[in-house]
């Protein structure tokens, strides 16, 4: 009986989960990416623990979208606040290369 009971608990808390990813999917569609970034602050310990780039993904592109708005200023904030722990040494590839130019560059235009 315990066994149903704990069942129940799981899938209970197996749909709040999904309802909740239902969510920050269907706000970042609409460009909103405030859900997926206090999803990502709430999970930072299991993220950090799995070695998982997914809080990269999202302040990158929060940083992308930034630049893209024009708020060159709250996007260089962004990154050093949240995009700096990565460093050169956690990432290899084009994305990593890409976004260091695009810092690199509105380092630039700022100065």
């Amino acid at each position: 009986m315990a066994e149903a009971g704990q069942m129940v608990v799981d899938e209970s808390t197996e749909q709040q989960t999904l309802r909740a990813l239902t969510a920050i999917l269907t706000a970042m569609r609409e460009r909103n990416l405030q859900p997926a970034m206090e999803w990502v602050h709430a999970h930072e310990t299991q993220l950090a623990a799995a070695n998982s780039r997914i809080a990269y993904a999202v302040y990158r592109q929060r940083y992308v979208q930034l630049l893209s708005e024009g708020q060159g200023e709250a996007a260089i904030a962004l990154a050093q606040e949240h995009l700096g722990q990565y460093g050169a040494s956690s990432f290899t590839g084009s994305c990593f290369e890409s976004s260091f130019v695009i810092i690199v560059v509105v380092i630039i235009i700022i100065i």
